[in-house]
């Protein structure tokens, strides 16, 4: 995995002053592969750029060129007190080339996509 897109700006950082709070990120995405059947994943790294962190994910790309839905993943948890940060991440299997979506052309069609993230206090 990687941070979304090789960009270091894509992550939301805390301070968490109280460990005995909840902790909820999530990210959606939409993406296109050259070569069709294609698994990938996006993911929410605490306090990595490498590993995901989150506790439930899915997406799969099921045709070759064609933007699917519905590649998410989920993060619920307490983190300790301190400095944290949660990265957007981003993987996709060594066939073709992988395009993500976040954000199309506002209609009907339309795709929105992200990392967000909630701070229980």
């Amino acid at each position: 995995m990687r941070q979304a897109n090789a960009a270091t700006a894509n992550k939301v950082e805390i301070v968490q002053c109280r460990g005995d709070r909840n902790v909820q990120a999530q990210v959606r995405m939409s993406g296109a592969n050259t070569s069709g059947a294609v698994t990938c994943r996006v993911g929410v790294g605490i306090d990595s750029t490498t590993v995901g962190s989150d506790q439930l994910f899915m997406g799969r790309l099921q045709v070759a060129n064609h933007i699917t839905t519905a590649i998410w993943c989920e993060y619920n948890g307490r983190l300790s007190e301190g400095y944290h940060s949660m990265a957007w991440l981003e993987a996709a299997s060594a066939l073709g080339t992988t395009t993500w979506y976040a954000n199309t052309t506002p209609g009907v069609d339309q795709l929105l996509g992200g990392l967000k993230v909630k701070v229980w206090g």
